[in-house]
C-alpha cells in the first residue's frame, strides 16, 4: 500500500502550492508581491547568499527489495542540516538523518535503524517566497540491525549512499522558512536492498549575508 502512504505527502505539496498561488494573487498592498519591482526585490531578498540551519521530522518509507513475504513497517526520526546559499540558484549543505526501527515481521523478525550523513547540492528555481529545488547528495549510510533478512546479516555495518529528490522552501519571514522535501536514499553494497524514501518537514533559519 505504498501509494496510500504517499497521500499525506501529496496533500502537503498541494497545500504549499495553493499557499504560493494565493500569495502571488494577493493585492499589491498586502506585502506579498506588489508591482514587478517589489516582486523582483522580494526574489533577491529570499535568494540572498548566506548560511542556514534547519531541524525537522523525518518519515522513512521502506523500499526494501529483499523482504520476501514479510511485512515491513516504516520508520520515524529526525534530520538536521547546515548549509550555505550562494549565486541565487545554488546551495551546498551537510545533512544528518536518523530513522528509528524499520520492522519486518516474518519467521525471523528484523528491526533496523538508519543513520545517513550526506553532502548535498541544491539547485533552486527562486519565485519570491516560494522556492522549489532539486537535490543531489552523496555520503555515508550506517545501519544497525537485529535479525537477518535476505542478503543483509544481523549486526551493524556502513556503506556509501546517494540521496536525490526535491523540495520546497516557503518563506514565512525574511529569516524563517518552512521546509518540505522528498528524497530517495540509495545505499550501496550489501545494504543496497535497504533503500527508502525520505519525507521531511521542518523549520529553517537563514542568517544574514556575511559583511566583509
Amino acid at each position: 500500500m505504498r501509494t496510500a502512504r504517499l497521500v499525506p505527502i501529496l496533500v502537503l505539496a498541494v497545500l504549499l502550492a495553493s499557499d504560493s498561488h494565493a500569495q502571488s494573487s494577493a493585492p499589491a498592498g498586502e506585502n506579498w508581491g506588489g508591482d514587478e519591482k517589489q516582486a523582483s526585490n522580494d526574489s533577491k531578498e529570499f535568494s540572498r547568499d548566506g548560511f542556514y540551519v534547519s531541524y525537522g521530522y523525518s518519515y522513512g518509507i521502506e523500499e526494501w527489495d529483499d523482504a520476501g513475504g514479510a511485512s515491513v513497517s516504516n520508520a520515524s526520526g529526525l534530520n538536521a542540516r547546515v548549509g550555505y546559499r550562494f549565486l541565487e540558484n545554488w546551495a551546498l549543505e551537510a545533512e544528518y538523518e536518523w530513522l528509528h526501527e524499520f520492522e519486518a515481521d516474518g519467521a525471523s523478525p528484523v528491526t533496523a535503524n538508519a543513520h545517513v550523513i550526506t553532502v548535498n547540492t541544491r539547485a533552486y528555481l527562486p519565485f519570491g517566497r516560494f522556492q522549489p529545488y532539486a537535490l543531489l547528495g552523496l555520503g555515508l549510510f550506517q545501519s544497525s540491525r537485529t535479525g537477518s533478512l535476505g542478503g543483509v546479516p544481523d549486526g551493524a555495518s556502513g556503506t556509501f549512499a546517494g540521496r536525490f529528490g526535491g523540495g520546497v522552501d516557503t518563506y514565512l519571514t525574511r529569516n524563517w522558512v518552512l521546509a518540505a522535501e522528498i528524497a530517495y536514499v540509495l545505499p550501496s553494497g550489501e545494504l543496497n536492498p535497504r533503500r527508502f524514501l525520505s519525507a521531511t518537514v521542518g523549520m529553517q533559519y537563514r542568517f544574514e549575508p556575511l559583511v566583509y
